[in-house]
């Protein structure tokens, strides 16, 4: 059906109608199976949205450190144990950045690295984004090779957010350290 909405008021314009979507037949490759062709779609899709929500939490913990850093400055006293967290944190992050986007030292000295997860996934999206041609087999390799090594780096993240960085927010608020994103403070009227 079709509507119109004025000033936030919505008003039914007609009554639902079927219709039937069918495919033009003006491409150069069409895909065999075009059910096929769709599914492998959904799959990129949906593998696509976990790795860029998984990076963009990278991003997130990364800042964090930062933030931890600083809020370690406006202590009197941090300890060790704190501070040992943090570069833990970040060589866990380091490790895991290396795995999501691939070696960046490497490429900035032109040497052959072997692609991230990220920018792997980013490939087979951009190109079967419009296709509709059959994946071919280097995108339907490419795509293994991101689910087999994206589900235990998922998994690593999972346990960075869930014990490292619960840990050391946890040790920050015990030592009255400025707030930190993220962090709800610990609070009970006195």
């Amino acid at each position: 059906f079709m509507s119109k909405s004025v000033n936030g008021e919505v008003t039914k314009l007609t009554e639902p109608v079927t219709f039937e979507v069918v495919t033009l037949a003006n491409v150069s490759l069409p895909a065999a199976d075009r059910a096929e062709l769709v599914a492998f779609q959904k799959k990129v899709r949906e593998l696509s949205r976990a790795v860029t929500s998984s990076s963009r939490v990278l991003g997130e913990i990364a800042e964090k450190i930062d933030h931890y850093r600083a809020a370690l400055k406006s202590i009197a006293a941090p300890d060790t144990e704190i501070i040992s967290d943090i570069n833990g944190l970040e060589k866990k992050m380091k490790e895991l950045e290396v795995k999501f986007y691939g070696d960046r030292t490497m490429r900035r000295a032109d040497k052959d690295a072997v692609p991230g997860i990220s920018s792997r996934i980013r490939s087979i999206a951009y190109e079967q984004s419009r296709s509709t041609s059959a994946p071919t087999q280097t995108q339907r390799d490419a795509y293994e090779i991101v689910a087999d090594e994206f589900g235990p780096a998922l998994a690593d993240l999972k346990t960075i957010v869930s014990e490292d960085v619960e840990k050391i927010e946890t040790k920050l608020e015990g030592l009255g350290a400025p707030y930190t994103p993220g962090r709800l403070p610990e609070w009970k009227k006195k």
